[in-house]
């Protein structure tokens, strides 16, 4: 998910922005002071993978740094350089290094970049890892940033030294380099017009609405939820209690709260996947049902956000029951001949499902496909599986 207006630029950034020039499209920056000048995003990247360009337009006389930085970072935290901070992460193109706070002093990374070269910057909030390529070629990883919030999110921001010249492309459609067997990236640039984002706002006012006029309080909070909730599912083909269609549209737009859309999550979520109508909606969800059949970590991926996404807060665990009813909304009692057994037994042995359980039955239904032969006791599989497998040996039919 990104936040920020349809039209990803830059702007400058910090108290000193004498001989800086910014091109009135906001992606061509000039530096003809003799000092670092600093720019920034106008857009915020805090959910997903993304990734955006900067090719050299002038040979580099000084240290040109760019990478993402936290919202946190202003004027009062910069120091030479983009990344001399512990709250922004650059590679320098002109000393090759790697810079974060005081480790950008030691730090070799990268290859030497000349004129018409271009940097692709990349970010995976999720496994909080940014990379970096040149023309195409991965630099590999850069930093694993494990003191990185992914819901804070990051903004791509630049240090420029003098006579240095750079244009910034943030538009998935106009990259040179696309990231490399990586679909899931996006670019900071809107795929949709100031016209197709209004008309997003409509669609999430429409259903916001229609859950209030039918809420016993009368109001829901800037969201939509309850009936408009329901309603907004039917538009997407969702017609039974037991289509998974409406947790798959939270998965991909990151939805916090059960049953519901928060205003950024709906409207930002589709921005950022090009989608601006209930038609276009619809058909990116059937992409994304397909992808679920087609592609098992896709499916992995989307297995393991239902469980945070049913549970209650502050909780680790799912009730049985409920348990249940998931994994036969998902398929998984169709293909397993064991599910009738497993169903018996877990009714029987657990009120509760516990997330590492979860996440361990269908790595389990996967190693054991056909029955339980096989099954290793010193392997490193959950109670709850030890106990199963005696179960099954001690009712053979």
């Amino acid at each position: 998910m990104r936040q920020g207006p349809c039209v990803a630029k830059v702007a400058p950034f910090g108290a000193a922005t004498e001989g800086l020039k910014v091109a009135a499209d906001g992606l061509v920056v000039e530096n003809t002071s003799t000092e670092t000048r600093f720019v920034k995003c106008n857009v915020l990247a805090k959910t997903g993978k993304w990734y955006f360009e900067v090719t050299i337009n002038a040979s580099i006389s000084g240290s040109v740094c760019v990478g993402w930085a936290l919202p946190t970072l202003d004027s009062g935290h910069l120091k030479t350089n983009l990344g001399d901070d512990s709250l922004s992460w650059a590679y320098d193109i002109y000393r090759q290094r790697k810079c974060h706070s005081s480790d950008s002093t030691s730090s070799w990374y990268g290859d030497y970049f000349s004129n018409g070269d271009t940097l692709g910057c990349k970010v995976d909030l999720e496994q909080k890892k940014i990379s970096f390529s040149k023309n195409g070629n991965e630099l590999g990883v850069a930093f694993e940033a494990g003191d990185l919030n992914p819901t804070d999110g990051l903004f791509p921001a630049a240090s420029i030294f003098r006579k240095a010249k750079l244009t910034f492309n943030f538009d998935k459609k106009k990259w040179k380099h696309p990231p490399k067997n990586d679909p899931d990236v996006q670019g900071l640039h809107a795929q949709v017009t100031e016209q197709e984002y209004a008309s997003l706002v409509e669609i999430f006012n429409r259903f916001k609405n229609e859950g209030v006029n039918l809420s016993e309080s009368g109001e829901t909070g800037d969201v939509i939820k309850g009936q408009g909730f329901l309603n907004y599912g039917k538009e997407m083909g969702v017609e039974e209690d037991t289509d998974i269609g409406l947790m798959i549209l939270a998965w991909k737009l990151n939805a916090e709260g059960q049953w519901e859309f928060k205003r950024e999550e709906f409207v930002d979520g589709w921005v950022g996947y090009g989608c601006s109508s209930l038609a276009q909606m619809k058909k990116r969800l059937d992409v994304w049902r397909q992808e679920l059949k087609d592609k098992r970590e896709e499916f992995k991926k989307f297995y393991f956000f239902v469980f945070d996404y049913l549970k209650e807060d502050k909780r680790t665990i799912i009730l049985t029951e409920e348990a249940l009813t998931v994994w036969q909304m998902l398929g998984l009692d169709k293909s397993w001949p064991l599910w009738d057994k497993w169903a018996k037994y877990i009714v029987k042995e657990v009120k509760a499902v516990s997330r590492d359980n979860w996440r361990q039955y269908i790595d389990f239904i996967k190693a054991h496909p056909e029955g339980v032969d096989n099954y290793d006791p010193n392997a490193s599989w959950p109670v709850l599986m030890d106990g199963f497998v005696d179960y099954i040996n001690e009712n053979q039919d």
